[in-house]
């Protein structure tokens, strides 16, 4: 296809549906506390070393804490309508622990972003050149596979 400028300027064009593995997430706890719900969540990512980001939305979430470890409960900064968002670089395989505290009893919608390294292989083999006087930023080329859950 056509490459066009997207957000920024970024460069994007169509590509064909892949089959591909999708973030897991778990609920392995749930509970009330003080006119709340305590969630116990593990996520897995789609791929050992995938960064993983991840919104909730729904109740405001109080605290939470990360394999144990306090992670920030700030809103969120980026333009997603979340209550409360987390990125993990590097996520270990088997996945991680998230422990959440929310106000009220409303159900929690989680969304959760696996961004890999590289192409899939089914398009990457099929990819024109990037033309010499462009460079890769940021996360250069990279596959992003988002799924939602609700709690």
């Amino acid at each position: 296809g056509t490459m066009g400028r997207g957000p920024a300027g970024s460069l994007h064009a169509p590509a064909p549906l892949v089959d591909l593995p999708v973030p897991e997430i778990a609920l392995l706890d749930s509970g009330t506390k003080d006119n709340g719900r305590i969630i116990r969540l593990r996520v897995v990512p789609a791929g050992d070393g995938h960064m993983v980001r991840l919104w909730a939305s729904g109740p405001v979430v109080e605290s939470a804490s990360i394999e144990g470890r306090r992670a920030g409960s700030e809103a969120p900064r980026s333009k997603v309508p979340a209550t409360w968002e987390f990125g993990f670089l590097n996520a270990p395989g088997d996945g991680f622990m998230i422990d959440l505290t929310c106000r009220g009893g409303q159900p929690l919608s989680m969304v959760a972003l696996d961004l890999a390294p590289g192409l899939p292989r089914a398009l990457a083999s099929g990819q024109t050149p990037r033309p010499a006087d462009l460079m890769p930023i940021q996360f250069g080329d990279s596959t992003a596979v988002r799924r939602a859950f609700v709690f």
